[in-house]
């Protein structure tokens, strides 16, 4: 009995902490394949039946501005299972950096967004965990990536062709 309640624990304890990225609402299959649509027409520029837009923070509703900055950090967080296990370190204060509104023929199909953190380059430098000032000596920058996001902002998933990424 004892060793099953470990099992049960060391489980339980794997489940809570690993990262989630992408949210699948009612619809998102239909959403999914109408931004595969959009990329393919748009790998350059937009061709017809797509436009896009940028939309600007000031003109979104407060709610729907804090529904995408909440997606934006909740994306964000695989980071944690992705690019942060290598040779980086981020501040963890998510930015929303662009939000883009996706039409086809004129109908509001939904968002792409790009977020990203302030974010340092600790492969070269000899950075140390327990002493953050060490990261003056790294190269900085800003690890990036985009996600699209459903008109209704219960689906959200990251675009395969912008993930997590570090420029300086």
């Amino acid at each position: 009995m004892k060793n099953l309640l470990s099992l049960l624990s060391i489980l339980t304890l794997g489940l809570s902490t690993v990262a989630r990225a992408d949210a699948m609402g009612s619809g998102s299959e239909v959403f999914q394949d109408q931004m595969s649509v959009y990329q393919a027409s748009c790998k350059k520029e937009c061709r017809y039946p797509f436009t896009t837009k940028v939309v600007q923070s000031s003109s979104l509703d407060p709610a729907a501005l804090r529904s995408l900055k909440d997606i934006a950090i909740d994306q964000a967080q695989i980071w944690a299972d992705t690019i942060l296990e290598g040779d980086y370190h981020s501040d963890g204060d998510t930015r929303l950096d662009l939000i883009l509104a996706i039409y086809e023929n004129g109908s509001f199909l939904g968002y792409k967004i790009t977020y990203s953190e302030k974010a340092w380059y600790v492969g070269d430098c000899s950075f140390s965990y327990s002493n953050l000032s060490t990261l003056a000596r790294c190269e900085e920058g800003r690890i990036h990536e985009s996600s699209f996001v459903s008109p209704d902002f219960n689906s959200y998933f990251r675009d395969e062709t912008d993930f997590a990424n570090f420029d300086n």
